[in-house]
C-alpha cells in the first residue's frame, strides 16, 4: 500500500505544479487514516482553495475495494477562466 501511495503522489506531481492553487477532495473506501495522510501531503505542496475529505460512493468501493483512497482536484485557473 505504500507503494501505491508513492506512486499515486508521483502521478499528482506530474500533473499539478507545486505550489499550484487548487481545489482537491480526497476519497476513501473506509481508509479514513489514509485519506487524511494523503490530504496533508496535498496540502503541504498545493495551494488549496477548498479541501475536504469524503468516503467514496458503492461504485468506487465496489470496484476497488476497501483500503482504496483517490484524490480528486481541479486547477483554480480553470474555474476563473469560465
Amino acid at each position: 500500500r505504500e507503494k501505491g501511495m508513492a506512486l499515486l503522489q508521483e502521478l499528482i506531481s506530474a500533473r499539478i505544479p507545486a505550489g499550484a492553487r487548487i481545489h482537491a477532495s480526497t476519497l476513501h473506501c473506509n481508509a479514513p487514516e489514509r485519506a487524511r495522510a494523503l490530504g496533508e501531503w496535498v496540502q503541504a505542496r498545493y495551494h488549496c482553495v477548498e479541501y475536504w475529505t469524503d468516503e467514496a460512493g458503492p461504485v468506487l468501493a465496489a470496484h476497488a475495494g476497501p483500503g482504496t483512497v483517490a484524490l480528486c482536484w481541479f486547477l483554480e485557473e480553470d474555474l476563473a477562466a469560465r
